[in-house]
Protein backbone atom coordinates (compact mmCIF):
# COMPACT_ATOMS: atom_id res chain seq x y z
CA UNK A 1 0.00 0.00 0.00
CA UNK A 2 1.02 3.34 -0.51
CA UNK A 3 -0.72 7.16 0.30
CA UNK A 4 -0.23 10.57 0.44
CA UNK A 5 1.93 12.41 3.08
CA UNK A 6 -0.09 15.38 4.39
CA UNK A 7 1.52 18.08 6.67
CA UNK A 8 -0.47 19.19 9.40
CA UNK A 9 0.25 22.90 10.69
CA UNK A 10 -3.19 23.72 12.72
CA UNK A 11 -3.63 23.03 16.05
CA UNK A 12 -6.92 21.48 14.28
CA UNK A 13 -6.20 20.36 11.07
CA UNK A 14 -8.74 19.02 8.17
CA UNK A 15 -6.99 16.33 6.07
CA UNK A 16 -8.02 14.75 3.39
CA UNK A 17 -5.84 12.11 1.64
CA UNK A 18 -5.73 8.46 -0.12
CA UNK A 19 -4.58 4.98 0.09
CA UNK A 20 -3.86 2.91 -3.27
CA UNK A 21 -4.41 -0.90 -2.90
CA UNK A 22 -4.60 -3.46 -5.61
CA UNK A 23 -7.81 -2.72 -7.20
CA UNK A 24 -8.70 0.86 -6.27
CA UNK A 25 -8.02 4.19 -4.42
CA UNK A 26 -9.73 4.88 -0.52
CA UNK A 27 -9.98 8.84 -0.04
CA UNK A 28 -10.16 9.58 3.97
CA UNK A 29 -11.37 12.29 5.24
CA UNK A 30 -9.94 12.98 8.95
CA UNK A 31 -10.38 16.01 11.47
CA UNK A 32 -7.30 15.89 13.62
CA UNK A 33 -6.68 17.84 17.39
CA UNK A 34 -3.26 18.51 17.19
CA UNK A 35 -3.16 19.78 20.99
CA UNK A 36 -4.36 16.17 22.21
CA UNK A 37 -3.08 14.19 19.96
CA UNK A 38 -6.25 12.30 18.72
CA UNK A 39 -8.44 12.32 15.81
CA UNK A 40 -11.77 14.06 16.18
CA UNK A 41 -13.54 12.00 13.78
CA UNK A 42 -13.09 10.85 10.23
CA UNK A 43 -14.75 9.23 7.30
CA UNK A 44 -13.31 6.83 4.80
CA UNK A 45 -15.08 6.31 1.41
CA UNK A 46 -14.48 4.64 -2.31
CA UNK A 47 -14.25 8.58 -3.88
CA UNK A 48 -13.85 11.91 -3.15
CA UNK A 49 -16.87 13.46 -3.54
CA UNK A 50 -18.29 16.53 -1.36
CA UNK A 51 -20.58 13.92 0.67
CA UNK A 52 -17.62 12.85 1.88
CA UNK A 53 -16.71 15.48 3.82
CA UNK A 54 -20.07 16.43 4.38
CA UNK A 55 -21.30 13.24 5.91
CA UNK A 56 -18.10 12.83 8.48
CA UNK A 57 -19.30 16.56 9.53
CA UNK A 58 -22.64 15.58 9.81
CA UNK A 59 -21.37 12.23 12.09
CA UNK A 60 -19.15 14.46 14.31
CA UNK A 61 -22.13 16.52 15.89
Amino acid sequence: MSGKYTKVENPSEEILTYITTAKDMIYVYAVVDLCGKIVLFYHIGNNMMISLITYSIWEAS
